[in-house]
């Protein structure tokens, strides 16, 4: 794999300090990762899978109720992974806490795989990730019959071009919110303050003229930010979660 990133070079950062107030109500003090799905924690489903995919190391950015996290989740963590749990004294943002939880964590990967802790997609998705060349960025897309619900993604030779509004209806490509980005994209976000990778970061490296490729994929995906979503994810989970 000369052009991409190995496998060791790769450390996967999770984002779970969100509020997840549309849920909170179904489980009063616990953060929406650690809500119990088909009979475990939401993010220990996120570590099984990492964990079947050869990951031996993570980062966990937490800021709700972050002892909480920790405590439930850290039962169900394999024990052939080491997690680094990393508080944000302050609501960060998906670009500050991630910036927040790469420098505190002690970790100097090539590139940071960054996912969300209360989404999934189905599969073997990584080593699609592995084969963007090592300086660029990639999002994973996934192709939905109506964008209308997230947005949509103006791409050009598979390159992202920008994030468009959630205005219209009919098919098209949509971020499944997983970034492969390269340490020192990372190494440049301010962790002193509020920032979005969306709304900030990408827009901007993409004003400079950085790379941000798009990998597609078509395995399920699933949010369990609101209380339908929710009430569906066990069988979900049964059905598409790792073995372990």
């Amino acid at each position: 794999m000369p052009d991409g990133v190995s496998p060791g070079d790769l450390i996967p950062l999770i984002l779970a300090g969100g509020l997840g107030t549309r849920i909170a109500h179904l489980h009063p003090g616990l953060p929406k990762p650690a809500v119990p799905v088909a009979g475990r924690p939401f993010l220990a489903w996120i570590l099984g899978q990492l964990c079947e995919a050869g990951f031996t190391r993570a980062v966990v950015s937490s800021g709700h109720l972050a002892q909480r996290l920790c405590d439930e989740i850290s039962p169900w963590v394999p024990d052939s992974m080491e997690i680094r749990w990393i508080p944000e004294d302050a609501p960060l943002g998906t670009g500050g806490g991630a910036a927040h939880a790469a420098r505190d964590s002690g970790f100097c990967p090539k590139a940071w795989l960054l996912l969300n802790g209360d989404s999934w997609l189905a599969g073997n998705w990584i080593p699609e990730l592995l084969t963007v060349p090592a300086g660029d960025m990639a999002i994973i897309a996934r192709e939905v019959d109506d964008t209308s619900r997230y947005g949509h993604l103006v791409s050009e030779g598979g390159k992202l071009v920008r994030f468009a509004e959630k205005k219209g209806t009919g098919p098209g490509l949509i971020n499944a919110g997983i970034y492969r980005i390269p340490a020192d994209w990372m190494a440049g976000i301010p962790s002193t303050g509020p920032s979005s990778l969306e709304s900030d970061w990408i827009p901007r490296w993409l004003v400079e003229r950085r790379s941000v490729r798009l990998v597609r994929w078509e395995g399920e995906f699933l949010d369990i930010g609101t209380p339908d979503s929710l009430r569906d994810a066990g069988s979900f989970m049964l059905k598409h979660g790792p073995t372990r």
